[in-house]
Order: C-alpha cells, then sequence, then structure tokens
C-alpha cells in the first residue's frame, strides 16, 4: 500500500489510497548488517475533494502519479537473525539510505491523460512557468519485523518512508498564473467532450481549469497553490518474501 504527503494531503502519512510492488537484491555482512538494491513501482494520488479542510475543498486540486524508484539501503537487525541454534529466527529492522525517483504527475481531464509537467500551469513570483525534472532524489527511512520459518526462505512486513527533494511529486508547489496566456506552453493535441456530445479541441480555457479548478475568472491569480513547504513525500507498507542464497562458508 501506498500513500503521499504533501501540498494536497498535508497532515496524514497513512492516508493510503494506492499500491505498488518491487524486487530487491540483499547481501548480509553479517547476522546483523546487510545491504540491497531495490527497484519499486508505486502508484499514488491525492485529491483536495477527501480532504476535511474546507479551503482545500475549495482550491479543488488533484493529482495522479507513478513512481519508479532505484534504492540502496541499509538494514539493520535488532536481533543476530539466522535459522541456526544460537541465532533468533525473527527480529524487527531498521532501513535507511538513498534513492532516485522518476516520475510525472498527471491529470484525467474529460477522459483524457493529461501530463501537467508539460502544461506548466504552476508559476514562480515573477509569473514565470516553473520547470522541474521527472527525476528526483529521495531519503528512504524506515523499520520492518521479518521472520524466518525454513533456512532459505522468511516473510516481513515493512513500513518505509521517503522524504522526496523535490516539490512537485504532486505538480502543487508555486503560484497561479496571472494570466490566462499560455505563450510558454505548447497545449496537448486532444478532443474534449463539451456536455452536448461534441468535440472540440483542448483550449486555454481548459489550462485554465486545470490550473485553477475553484473559480472560473482566475480570482486566486498571483496567490500560493501549495502549502510552502520544499518537500513532498511518501510512504509504503507491504509485505515481503525473502530468500535467501545461502553460502557454505557462512559461520553465521
Amino acid at each position: 500500500m501506498t500513500s503521499y504527503m504533501g501540498d494536497i494531503n498535508p497532515n496524514n502519512p497513512f492516508n493510503y489510497n494506492g499500491f505498488g510492488g518491487g524486487l530487491f537484491a540483499k547481501y548480509n555482512f553479517n547476522s546483523t548488517w546487510a545491504i540491497r538494491l531495490g527497484f519499486d513501482y508505486l502508484t499514488l494520488s491525492g485529491n483536495d475533494k477527501n480532504s476535511n479542510n474546507s479551503n482545500q475543498q475549495q482550491r479543488n486540486l488533484s493529482f495522479n502519479n507513478h513512481l519508479s524508484e532505484l534504492s540502496l539501503l541499509t538494514e539493520f537487525n535488532f536481533f543476530k537473525f539466522s535459522t541456526k541454534r544460537k541465532f533468533r529466527h525473527f527480529t524487527p529492522y531498521l532501513l535507511g539510505g538513498l534513492g532516485i525517483i522518476k516520475h510525472d504527475p498527471f491529470v484525467y481531464y474529460s477522459n483524457n491523460k493529461i501530463y501537467l509537467r508539460e502544461l506548466k500551469v504552476e508559476r514562480n513570483k515573477q509569473d514565470q512557468p516553473i520547470n522541474y525534472s521527472a527525476l528526483a532524489f529521495v531519503i528512504p527511512f524506515g523499520l520492518g519485523f521479518k521472520y524466518k520459518w525454513k533456512r532459505n526462505w522468511g516473510i516481513g512486513i515493512e513500513m518505509n518512508y521517503r522524504v522526496a527533494l523535490t516539490d512537485n511529486i504532486d505538480n502543487v508547489s508555486g503560484y497561479y498564473p496571472l494570466t490566462m496566456s499560455n505563450s510558454n506552453t505548447t497545449l496537448p493535441r486532444i478532443d474534449i467532450i463539451n456536455e452536448d456530445g461534441t468535440k472540440r479541441a483542448f483550449d486555454n480555457s481548459d489550462w485554465l481549469r486545470i490550473a485553477d479548478p475553484s473559480t472560473p475568472n482566475l480570482s486566486n491569480k498571483g496567490t500560493l497553490r501549495g502549502d510552502g513547504k520544499k518537500w513532498d513525500g511518501y510512504m509504503t507498507t507491504g509485505i515481503t518474501l525473502i530468500y535467501s542464497i545461502q553460502n557454505t562458508k557462512c559461520t553465521w
């Protein structure tokens, strides 16, 4: 399960509304310390409509994001962990390290998937488009519990929070645009379906609705869209299945 923390969900890290999965390869230095390389694919989302805050409900922003994450983590076992008699078959553990993600937030608009990074609906204080990379570093840290029921097989549960060194997981960070002018952005070439079933091209009015869905006339222009904090974050809580490749020379 995945949860997101940021401008659209600033208070509840346990707001699980997405899913993910991954693989890791781990090298055990001994029964206490290990290092692991992992890859995860995670889905995140947030919607102001689900907030208890009336101001957020009025703001009416939302996002979806699919993250590909590569991480290098260190594990520390509280107990010496092995299936041999002198060690315990279970242990709580801590983990921490560094990772990098590739992400691209998007929304669904008139049954179309629209990537927000390309649309540039946010501005800085000078009303210039905010550009940010699809790559960002993250700092993962967490805890878990694992149990070995056989020499080679184990199972565990793990909670891992990531501080993302970007404020654009949700594409909410800067200011509302001052005008409808969109000369610095190429509008997506998609059809919008009107209420009467007719079609038209995506235009500046659609760009405006995505930039500021709370009002039809840019009454929020030049004000902050987000909460002013620098970084977003996200968390995973899930089950791990472990298979250990034993070395015959291993003494632990």
